[in-house]
Parts: structure tokens; C-alpha cells; sequence
């Protein structure tokens, strides 16, 4: 087997492959394939090929961590998947200490990655933070003040002010910013039915806060599910809800 850097060229049908055998991405879907693309190729990509065919894909995006009221130099491990016919042989981990080493060197004082399992990533150095909590509440129970103005609508055309805005969003200990614009164009792209919402109350007219979601199929009865969001104050948080 090879350990190698991705080529668009070469691996970009086998790349597509590996995600639709892990169940990430379907062939028939033009937006998620190029979704998945983008994502690939802003950032760092390497592969493990086995008989001439990359079989394992290891891909991660430059970001900041916010350490108190400093920016540390970060990177984000976002995707490790492996194809049906080479897994159990130990090639995700091996692929992916070569990549965090290849972070390392590129700047990154810590990386960062999504876990589906508790414990598979100790032995690179990973440990687990607190779960994330997901709610789901009747949007009428929320007591919060009535809009006193309509918010604007966002969409795919926007994505370069989106991200611009996630950038800018209050930030506590632990956050964590992509720096690729690709990656909030990658992330609009992949929910079929998603829209954004929001002020420019920013400077020149700079998108202050937003919110990102995505519709059920039957958008006539939901859920709606609140992809990510943006502001810079709690008076802004409030008026988001």
C-alpha cells in the first residue's frame, strides 16, 4: 500500500466511491458531490491506495481555537473514511497520524476531529470533550420579544458573507473557526433544502447575525433544524430566536 497526498485527477471517483461505501454522500446527488469536492479541496487531503486505487481518505481544513482571549493556530480533521474492501487493516489510523503529523508541521499546535465512537482516536492523542446537546422545542414556547423588524434571506450566493459572519460571531473559551470560505459554501451545499436568515447590521453592511437552516422533504410540518448560527451579542441572540 501507498501513503500519498490526494490528486484530484487520479482520485476524485474513488474519493466519491469511499463516501458513498461509508454512507456520507449519494453518487445520484450533484450537490453533495460537490460539496464533498469543495470540502476536499480546501484544505489538506491524503489517501492510502492499494492496488492503484486510493482506498482510504484522510481530509482536514486549516482553523483557529480560541484559548482564552487568544487565537491558537488549529486544524480540524474532517473526514477519515475507508472503502468496504480495505477496512479492519488499520489504514484510518495510520492515515491519520500521518496526517495530523503533516498539521504539525504546517503550524497547527493542536487538531481537533469528529467522533462516532469513544476511544478508537486515544491512541493518536485524542481525547473526548463534552457532548454536544442537541434540542428540539415548539418555536411557541420560546419567550422571547416579538420582532420588531423582518429579517433578510440568504442563500447559496451568499456564502462568502456567511462565512465572514461566522468568523466575526462571539466566541468563548474553546471555539473553533474553519478558516476556509469553502467550508460554510461546502456545509449550504450539502443541506438540499437550506436557507439562511438574518441582519445586516454590521459595518457597511456586513451580515451581524444569522442563522443557517435546513427543511424537512415536508417543509409544510417540520422540523427545521438550526444548522449553525452567528451574532455577536446576546441582544442579537434574541432576536435570532
Amino acid at each position: 500500500m501507498i501513503f500519498r497526498d490526494y490528486d484530484p485527477e487520479k482520485d476524485k471517483d474513488a474519493a466519491h466511491r469511499i463516501w458513498n461505501e461509508t454512507g456520507w454522500l449519494k453518487l445520484d446527488n450533484k450537490s453533495q458531490i460537490e460539496a464533498m469536492d469543495i470540502l476536499v479541496g480546501c484544505g489538506r487531503a491524503m489517501v492510502a491506495e492499494i492496488r492503484g486505487a486510493a482506498e482510504c481518505l484522510v481530509i482536514a481544513a486549516p482553523a483557529t481555537l480560541r484559548h482564552g482571549r487568544e487565537d491558537l493556530p488549529f486544524a480540524i480533521v474532517t473526514g477519515v473514511t475507508t472503502s468496504r474492501v480495505a477496512r479492519l487493516g488499520g489504514l484510518a489510523s495510520r492515515l491519520t497520524a500521518r496526517m495530523v503529523a503533516r498539521l504539525a508541521l504546517d503550524g497547527a499546535v493542536a487538531c481537533g476531529l469528529g467522533i462516532f465512537d469513544q476511544g478508537y482516536y486515544d491512541r493518536l492523542g485524542f481525547g473526548s470533550e463534552p457532548y454536544h446537546v442537541y434540542r428540539d422545542f415548539d418555536p411557541a414556547h420560546l419567550t422571547v420579544e416579538r420582532l420588531s423588524r423582518s429579517p433578510e434571506r440568504f442563500g447559496l450566493e451568499d456564502w462568502q458573507a456567511l462565512h465572514e459572519a461566522r468568523l466575526r460571531r462571539l466566541r468563548g473559551h474553546g471555539a473553533v473557526n474553519a478558516l476556509p470560505p469553502e467550508a460554510t459554501r461546502a456545509d449550504m451545499l450539502w443541506s438540499e433544502h437550506g436557507f439562511g436568515l438574518g441582519w445586516r447590521d454590521g459595518e457597511g453592511g456586513a451580515i451581524s447575525h444569522c442563522l443557517w437552516c435546513e427543511a424537512p422533504d415536508n417543509a409544510e410540518h417540520g422540523p427545521y433544524r438550526v444548522g449553525w448560527m452567528a451574532f455577536q451579542n446576546y441582544a442579537q441572540f434574541r432576536e435570532l430566536m
